[in-house]
């Protein structure tokens, strides 16, 4: 939207969420200076009576530097959530949500599959570089319930980068703050059990 004239907004673009998805185009993220669009689609219910997607919401990375010729050039989902593994996990939900991007790196929470970070310095080839999953925790509200029927369950819901630092709401299990820590190419210490996948918890 051009919102020169916020009495009067304009479109200026638009990007159809296509076919195969329940139309939850829910987050988007724009870059003005390299043109890099990301949009989060929410799934909550794969294959129910709102639903054609066989699986669960997934991230579209589109090239928008012509915002008169939007371009995808990749799709990104931790591995089970695009329904094209033959499972589909209903223990939880595999949803993509917020997400963030500083200096090429992106912060995207995905639910049930709590913080993925990805290499976008090729959006055509987004690469995970690491994961923080919170244990499973029971809701104490108790509303959310997982397809399969469970109760115990991640549901990391937003994500702000300030400083080095993540910081991730889990909406079962509270706050978390961790750290991307790049793999070192010749480690001289041992890896600390609490420093797997790249992410140190605190």
């Amino acid at each position: 939207l051009d919102l020169t004239s916020p009495a009067q907004p304009t479109v200026v673009a638009h990007v159809p969420v296509g076919g195969g998805t329940e139309g939850n185009a829910h987050t988007v993220f724009f870059d003005p200076a390299s043109g890099l669009l990301i949009r989060n689609d929410e799934t909550l219910d794969p294959g129910g009576d709102e639903s054609t997607s066989p699986g669960w919401g997934r991230q579209t990375l589109y090239d928008a530097t012509d915002l008169a010729d939007v371009i995808r050039v990749a799709t990104f989902d931790p591995a089970g959530g695009d329904g094209t593994t033959g499972e589909i996990p209903r223990s939880g939900f595999f949803s993509a949500h917020e997400v963030e991007v500083v200096d090429g790196i992106e912060y995207v929470t995905w639910y049930s599959n709590g913080l993925r970070v990805v290499d976008l310095s090729d959006p055509s080839q987004p690469t995970e570089l690491g994961s923080f999953v919170p244990p499973a925790t029971a809701d104490p509200q108790g509303h959310w319930v997982a397809p399969a029927g469970n109760r115990s369950f991640p549901l990391v819901w937003g994500v702000e980068v300030v400083g080095g630092l993540v910081y991730l709401s889990d909406m079962h299990s509270g706050l978390w703050i961790v750290r991307y820590v790049p793999p070192a190419p010749e480690p001289t210490v041992p890896v600390e059990a609490d420093e797997a996948d790249g992410l140190q918890a605190r």
